[in-house]
């Protein structure tokens, strides 16, 4: 008999929306690995399913999945479930389905709920094309770096969705103050009872965030847009001559001057303007009405 792992999803916080599929495959189970045996015992036990557990959580993946040729030899079918959601979305898994691919095991995924997923399709949010961007570094600087990167990047990109714990959402959407965001979409507790949803513009999600004396409970799930750069680099637009003109009329550097000019046109086409400059020899002739004239010779 050939030797499977069925990666199964399981319910985000409502019990419903487990499948009939995902109870059939873990019914049929020889071994269920799981995060949490307890957590995942309640589950099996909604669905009067009674099968052996292993723990498989981030500090014991690796020996689990090194060992996984010796759990077969066992087990004919095994199941990999997380504490909620799809394993392998930012829960363990893919260090297992990476060595049960290796030693040439079937492996079959069995969809179902997912946080992220849950998010964009109520969100309202353009999101045909969205960066799922995991759980964030913790440190504030790190984070800020990340959101900087994020909004230089963002051309092809609609939106941005994350996860956040409780204890850092208000700092986490402080520090993506640091950059120009459009629209800020959360779910707290997604599918359970007490689901919280709040929408607007960031000012607006970290003031109810922080009026709110239950901000700190509970799990969230964030997406936001970011505004688009006008592409103004058509020819009507000598991207050259504003560079020159930043730099005379501010007393900066043409370095400074790019960088300023970047939040008004893409970055990739300042940074050829520039090259186009540096062959070129160039001073300002005269100043009227506000205005700077240049000659290249």
């Amino acid at each position: 008999m050939q030797k499977t792992i069925y990666i199964v999803s399981t319910p985000i916080g409502n019990l419903g929306d487990m499948t009939y599929r995902a109870v059939e495959t873990l019914e049929k189970s020889d071994l269920i690995l799981c995060e949490d045996t307890r957590v995942s015992t309640k589950l099996l036990s909604h669905f009067n399913i009674k099968k052996p557990l292993m723990k498989y959580e981030k500090f014991t993946e690796d020996k689990v999945a090194k060992n996984i040729d010796e759990l077969f030899k066992k087990y004919n079918t095994i199941s990999l479930i997380t504490d909620a959601g799809t394993p392998g979305i930012s829960d363990p898994g893919s260090v297992l389905v990476k060595k049960a691919r290796e030693n040439g095991f079937n492996i079959f995924g069995i969809p179902g709920a997912s946080a992220v997923i849950y998010n964009m399709s109520i969100s309202g949010l353009e999101n045909n094309n969205f960066c799922f961007l995991g759980f964030l570094p913790r440190k504030d600087n790190e984070q800020k770096k990340l959101f900087k990167s994020l909004s230089e990047n963002s051309e092809h990109i609609n939106a941005f969705v994350f996860y956040e714990s409780p204890l850092r959402i208000i700092s986490t959407l402080e520090n993506l103050k640091s950059i120009k965001t459009e629209n800020v979409f959360i779910v707290k507790e997604a599918t359970k009872l007490h689901e919280k949803q709040i929408f607007g513009n960031l000012d607006e999600v970290l003031e109810k965030l922080k009026n709110d004396d239950k901000t700190e409970k509970g799990e969230y799930v964030i997406s936001f847009t970011i505004p688009k750069k006008e592409n103004k680099t058509d020819d009507t637009v000598c991207l050259e001559a504003e560079i020159i003109s930043e730099v005379f009329t501010k007393k900066i550097s043409a370095k400074d001057a790019i960088k300023n000019l970047s939040n008004k046109y893409p970055r990739n086409e300042l940074y050829k303007a520039s090259l186009n400059l540096k062959n070129l020899k160039w001073k300002k002739i005269k100043r009227c009405n506000g205005l700077c004239l240049f000659i290249f010779f």
